[in-house]
C-alpha cells in the first residue's frame, strides 16, 4: 500500500456509527479496522487505506452519521507512524493483496484450483469486503464501483468464478 492513512470517526450512538461504517466502505476503497465503544454511547470507528480513499471515506461517513445521529469528532491521519498504526488497529496495517492486480489474478487461479481439487467453496474464507476488493482489482467485471459496493456475496463469487473460467480457456 502506498501512502497509508487511518481515519477516525467518533459518534454518539450505535446507529450513527453503523451508518458511518456503511458509507465509508461504500464511498471509497477502505477497510474498517475497528469499531470501539468508549463510554456513555460514544463509539469510535476506525478505517484504513490509501490516504485519498480514507479522506473520501471519512467525509462520506461523517455525512451519513450526521444525517441520523451526532458526530463528535473526526480525523484523518496520513502516513501514521507504525507504532500508532499498531496501537489503533492492534496489528501492522497491510492490505491482503498489496502486490496489485497481477497477484490478485494469480490468487484467483490458486483459489479456484484448490477448490476444484477438494470440492469445496473456494471463496468461503473471504469476507464480502475482501471479495469486493478482488473484483475491483480485476477491472473486468463490467460493474461500476457503486455496483460492486452494493453487490452481495453470491454476485461477487459468480464474477470471480467467471473470471477464473475465462482465464482457464486462454
Amino acid at each position: 500500500m502506498g501512502n497509508v492513512a487511518i481515519g477516525l470517526i467518533e459518534t454518539q450512538g450505535l446507529a450513527a456509527v453503523i451508518a458511518a461504517a456503511d458509507a465509508a466502505v461504500k464511498g471509497a476503497d477502505v477497510v474498517v479496522v475497528g469499531c470501539e465503544p468508549i463510554h456513555h454511547g460514544i463509539v469510535t470507528l476506525t478505517v484504513a487505506g490509501e490516504a485519498a480513499a480514507v479522506a473520501e471515506a471519512v467525509e462520506s461517513a461523517v455525512r451519513a452519521a450526521s444525517a441520523i445521529g451526532r458526530v463528535l469528532r473526526f480525523s484523518v491521519l496520513p502516513g501514521p507512524w507504525e507504532e500508532v498504526v499498531e496501537m489503533v488497529t492492534g496489528s501492522p496495517l497491510r492490505a491482503r493483496f498489496p502486490e496489485g492486480p497481477e497477484i490478485v489474478e494469480n490468487r484467483c487461479d490458486e483459489v479456484v484450483g484448490s477448490a476444484e481439487s477438494d470440492g469445496g467453496d473456494p471463496w468461503s474464507g473471504y469476507t464480502v469486503v475482501e471479495l469486493r476488493r478482488l473484483v475491483r482489482a480485476l477491472k473486468a467485471s463490467g460493474l461500476s464501483g457503486r455496483e460492486i459496493s452494493k453487490a452481495n456475496r453470491r454476485t461477487l463469487v459468480e464474477i470471480l468464478r467467471r473470471h477464473g473460467e475465462e482465464r482457464e480457456e486462454e
